[in-house]
C-alpha cells in the first residue's frame, strides 16, 4: 500500500471511530487539541498528523496508534513486525517531515505504550512544540538528536543515548547532520 493509500485510510479509520463514538468533529478537537480543519482533512487522506497529534488524536478517541494505523494482532501473544511491513508516515513539512515507522500491534493485554522507529531529516525540527499524554523514552540509533524541552531546557544526545521525560512537557525533536534515527517509546498513552 502507498503511503496516500495508507494516509486515507488512516483517515478513514478515524473518522469510523469518531463517529462510533458519537463525536462531532468540533468535539474531537477540542478533546485533542488540534484544529478542526487539519482533523476534517486528516479524515479525507489529505493531511497527516505529527506523531504527537496522532498520540492526542488516539488517546480522544480511546483506541491505540495500532489500531488506527490497521495493524491488528488477533489473538496471538506473539507479535513480530518486519522491516518491509512496517506501516510508514511521513509527517508534513511543518511537522519536520519526520518519517514514522510503528512497531506496535493490538494484541490483547499488552502494556499500554507505541513504539515508532522515527527518522528525523537534518536540520529540520518539528514544529510546533509537541506534547501529549504518558511518558516519552528516546534511544538514539543512529546520528545525533537535539530535544528542546519547554524553550528552557536543550539536550544533546548521541548514537547510544538515551532520554526519558513526561509527555505533557512541550518538546521538540531536532536530527543532526546526517539525519538521525531514533527508537521512541510512549508509554501509558
Amino acid at each position: 500500500m502507498d503511503t496516500n493509500e495508507s494516509l486515507i485510510q488512516i483517515g478513514l479509520r478515524a473518522r469510523d471511530m469518531r463517529r462510533r463514538r458519537d463525536m462531532t468533529l468540533d468535539e474531537l478537537s477540542a478533546a485533542a487539541a488540534l484544529s478542526k480543519g487539519h482533523l476534517s482533512r486528516f479524515e479525507r487522506g489529505e493531511k497527516s498528523l505529527s506523531m504527537a497529534a496522532m498520540l492526542r488524536l488516539t488517546e480522544a478517541l480511546r483506541m491505540s496508534v495500532a489500531a488506527l494505523l490497521g495493524e491488528d494482532q488477533g489473538a496471538d501473544d506473539i507479535h513480530v513486525v518486519r522491516r518491509a511491513e512496517r506501516t510508514r508516515l511521513v509527517a508534513e513539512a511543518e511537522d519536520g517531515g519526520l518519517v514514522m515507522q510503528s512497531l506496535n500491534g493490538s494484541m490483547p493485554g499488552r502494556p499500554d505504550y507505541a513504539a515508532f522507529v522515527v527518522t528525523c531529516p537534518e536540520g529540520i525540527a518539528h514544529s510546533p512544540e509537541a506534547f501529549h499524554s504518558g511518558c516519552e523514552a528516546i534511544f538514539v540509533l543512529r546520528g545525533t538528536l537535539t530535544v528542546r524541552l519547554e524553550q528552557s531546557r536543550e539536550i544533546a544526545l548521541d548514537t547510544g543515548d538515551f532520554l526519558e521525560f513526561p509527555g505533557h512537557r512541550r518538546h521538540v525533536l531536532s536530527g543532526g547532520p546526517g539525519g538521525t534515527e531514533i527508537l521512541l517509546f510512549v508509554l501509558g498513552n
